[in-house]
C-alpha cells in the first residue's frame, strides 16, 4: 500500500477542481490513519479505510481520462463531510476496482482447440464470421488465435492445443523450436460487463452491480462502451486478449509498455519492455486501446492504493474457510463477500 504523494503532479495542478479535491482526500487519508484499533489491536478497519481513501486519491492521479479525474474530483468536493468521502472510495472499490478483479482467481479452463482446417481454409471463413461480433467465447477464441498467429500476444508462446490439433502450427513450432504453452481467452472487460445477464451465482444484486459499473464508465466520458459491449458483443475481438500483464500505451499505434504490479514477476526479463500488436488478417480487429486504457488505469489504482493486497487477503480467506465462526470472528469475511452485492449508491 503506497501513501498518497503530498503534492499533485504539475499537469494536475492546473485544475483548481482537482487540486481542491486532492487536499480533501489527503485529509481523509490522515483521518484513516487515526482510526482506532479494534479488540486486541485489530487494525482491519483502519486498513479498510486507508484503502478507500487511497482509491479516491489514486483515481485523481491515475484515472483513465481527464474527464474521469474531474468527475471524481467533483464528487469529492460535493460530499458533505469526511465520512461521505470515505463512501465515495467504498463505492469505487466495490464497483470499479472489484469489477475488473472478478475474472482473477482460479485458473480458467485452457482454450479449446481450433478446428482442423488449414490457415487458408480458416481465412475463407473470416468475412462470414465478422459480419457481426462473435456470439460466444469459443468462436471469439478461434478468431483471436487466428488473428494472433496462434500465439500469446505478449510472450509469443504458441498455444498448446493449436500445436496439438493443427498440423501447420505443429510444423511451424517444430521448425522454429519456439516455446509452447497454454493460452486463455481473456476479456479486457470481463464477462460480467454483459448488462443483460445477472451474475452467474444467481444473486439478485448482479444486474444492479453491472448497472453501477456502466454508470461509472459513462460518467468517466466513455458514453458508447455500453452499446459496444452489451450482450454477446462482450465477445467482440476488440475486447479479447490472451495475456495478463498490465499495459500502458505509448505514442505508437497498438504499441504498449509492459508493466507489472510486482517487479519480481519479471525478474528473468521474459517479457519485453515494449510490445506491438498486429493482426495477421485485416478483417480481424486488434484489442481496443480504449478498453485497455480503462482496465490499465484500474490496475494502477488497485495496486497503488493497496486494494489488490486487501482483495487478495479476503479472497484467500474465503477459499480457505469452510464454515463461519460462531463467535463472530468471520464477520469481516462475510461482510466482504456480500458488500459488492448489497452496497448501492446514487451517482
Amino acid at each position: 500500500m503506497t501513501s498518497l504523494p503530498g503534492k499533485l503532479p504539475a499537469r494536475l495542478q492546473k485544475s483548481p477542481t482537482i487540486q481542491g479535491a486532492y487536499s480533501m482526500v489527503l485529509e481523509i487519508e490522515a483521518a484513516a490513519k487515526s482510526t482506532p484499533l479494534g479488540k486486541e489491536g485489530d487494525d482491519s478497519e483502519r486498513k479498510k479505510r486507508l484503502v478507500f481513501a487511497r482509491v479516491v486519491g489514486y483515481l485523481l492521479l491515475e484515472g483513465p481520462s481527464d474527464r474521469a479525474c474531474t468527475t471524481v474530483a467533483l464528487e469529492v468536493a460535493s460530499a458533505n463531510n469526511i465520512e461521505d468521502r470515505f463512501k465515495i472510495g467504498q463505492m469505487y472499490f466495490n464497483h470499479y476496482i472489484r469489477y475488473f478483479r472478478k475474472s482473477k482467481g482460479r485458473t480458467p479452463t485452457p482454450s479449446e482447440h481450433p478446428s482442423r482446417p488449414s490457415f487458408d481454409a480458416l481465412k475463407q471463413v473470416i468475412p462470414g464470421e465478422l459480419k457481426e461480433p462473435p456470439k460466444d467465447q469459443s468462436v471469439a477464441k478461434k478468431l483471436a488465435l487466428l488473428r494472433d498467429g496462434y500465439r500469446c500476444m505478449i510472450t509469443c508462446t504458441y498455444d498448446l492445443n493449436s500445436v496439438k490439433e493443427n498440423e501447420e502450427v505443429k510444423k511451424l513450432v517444430t521448425q522454429s523450436r519456439e516455446i509452447v504453452g497454454i493460452t486463455q481467452c481473456a476479456h479486457i472487460f470481463p464477462l460480467s460487463a454483459n448488462a443483460n445477464t445477472s451474475d452467474s451465482g444467481g444473486h439478485g444484486g448482479g444486474k444492479e452491480c453491472t448497472a453501477t459499473i456502466w454508470t461509472i464508465i459513462e460518467r468517466f466520458g466513455y458514453v458508447n462502451l455500453l452499446k459496444d459491449l452489451n450482450d454477446a458483443n462482450i465477445h467482440r475481438l476488440e475486447n479479447i486478449m490472451t495475456l495478463e500483464p498490465k499495459l500502458v500505451q505509448p505514442n505508437q499505434p497498438h504499441t504498449y509498455k509492459v508493466k507489472f504490479g510486482y517487479p519480481f514477476m519479471n525478474l528473468g526479463n521474459q517479457f519485453p519492455e515494449l510490445i506491438s500488436f498486429e493482426s495477421k488478417y485485416k478483417h480481424l480487429p486488434l484489442p481496443s486501446p480504449t478498453y485497455l486504457g480503462i482496465h490499465a488505469a484500474c490496475a494502477r489504482v488497485c495496486h497503488l492504493s493497496g486494494a489488490a493486497k486487501y482483495i487478495d487477503k479476503y479472497e484467500r480467506e474465503m477459499e480457505d474457510i469452510e464454515v463461519l465462526s460462531t463467535d463472530g470472528a468471520s464477520a469481516d469475511i462475510l461482510h466482504y463477500a456480500l458488500e459488492s452485492l448489497t452496497y448501492s449508491t446514487t451517482l
